[in-house]
C-alpha cells in the first residue's frame, strides 16, 4: 500500500509537470502509466479515463505502441467496468470486436493475443460462453511471451478431460482462426442482446 501510494503520487507530479511542458508524446506514456497504476489501486474509471487520454495524444503524435497498448487497455477495462456496473456488456462486446479488427489490420499480432487473453475472454465467460472463453485464453497464453491481463476462467467448471481437449484444440490455432472464433462468439453476444 505505501509504494502503490507513492506511485499514485509521483504519477500526479510527472503527469501534471509534463502537461506544463507541452510534452505530449512522453505525456501520453505517462498516462498510459498512471492508468497502470490507478488499475492496481482498484480505481478503474480513473484508469479508464488516463487511457483514453494517453490513446488520443498517442494517436496525435504518432506512438503506434502506446497506442496498442492504450487500446488493448480500454477494451479490456471496458469489459471490467461493465461487469463491476452490472451494464449492459453490448457496448463493452461492440468495443472489443472493433479493437480486434483494427489491431488484424494493423498487423499488431501481440496486440491481437492480448485483447484475446483480455477482454475478449473475460466477455465470453461472463455471458456464458465458457468453451470459447477458455480456448481463446489458453490460445493467448500459449503465445505471448509478455504479460497478459489474469484469466477469469474458472477451471473447476471443466473436467480434466474436457480441460485438457480445450487446451490441445488451443494449441492447433493459428491467429486468424483464433480471431475468427472469437469474432464469431463476439457477434452471438451481440446478437442475443
Amino acid at each position: 500500500p505505501e509504494y502503490l501510494e507513492g506511485a499514485l503520487g509521483h504519477s500526479v507530479e510527472l503527469v501534471s509537470s509534463l502537461r506544463r511542458a507541452g510534452a505530449e508524446a512522453s505525456l501520453s506514456i505517462a498516462l498510459l502509466i498512471r492508468g497502470y497504476i490507478l488499475d492496481a489501486a482498484g480505481d478503474l474509471f480513473g484508469a479508464n479515463d488516463a487511457m483514453a487520454e494517453s490513446l488520443a495524444l498517442a494517436q496525435a503524435t504518432g506512438l503506434g505502441l502506446t497506442v496498442d497498448a492504450a487500446t488493448s487497455d480500454i477494451a479490456d477495462y471496458s469489459s471490467r467496468l461493465a461487469l463491476l456496473t452490472d451494464a449492459d456488456l453490448s457496448e463493452s462486446v461492440t468495443l472489443a470486436r472493433t479493437t480486434l479488427i483494427d489491431g488484424l489490420q494493423r498487423g499488431s499480432v501481440l496486440f491481437v493475443q492480448n485483447t484475446l487473453g483480455g477482454a475478449v475472454e473475460r466477455l465470453l465467460w461472463t455471458a456464458g460462453d465458457h468453451h470459447t472463453a477458455a480456448l481463446l485464453s489458453h490460445y493467448a497464453r500459449l503465445n505471448v511471451t509478455n504479460w497478459t491481463p489474469p484469466s477469469v476462467i474458472d477451471i473447476e467448471v471443466f473436467g480434466a478431460d474436457k480441460l485438457a481437449a480445450i487446451q490441445a484444440e488451443a494449441a492447433a490455432l493459428d491467429l486468424d482462426t483464433a480471431t475468427a472464433i472469437a469474432l464469431a462468439a463476439l457477434d452471438n453476444i451481440i446478437t442475443a442482446t
